[in-house]
């Protein structure tokens, strides 16, 4: 088969010949701090 590259993961052919994707991980866990949640906020109390 023929699969187009992707950004997000992989096809692999499993060992019984099926093809599987395998997407890639998972951005890191984001921290919350102050600073993230009011550069957040700050543009949805321009919109009211």
């Amino acid at each position: 088969m023929d699969f187009k590259h992707s950004s997000t993961g992989k096809v692999v052919k499993t060992l019984t010949g099926y093809y599987s994707f395998m997407p890639d991980p998972l951005p890191p866990e984001v921290v919350w701090n102050n600073q993230l949640i009011n550069c957040l906020s700050s543009p949805s109390l321009q919109v009211n």
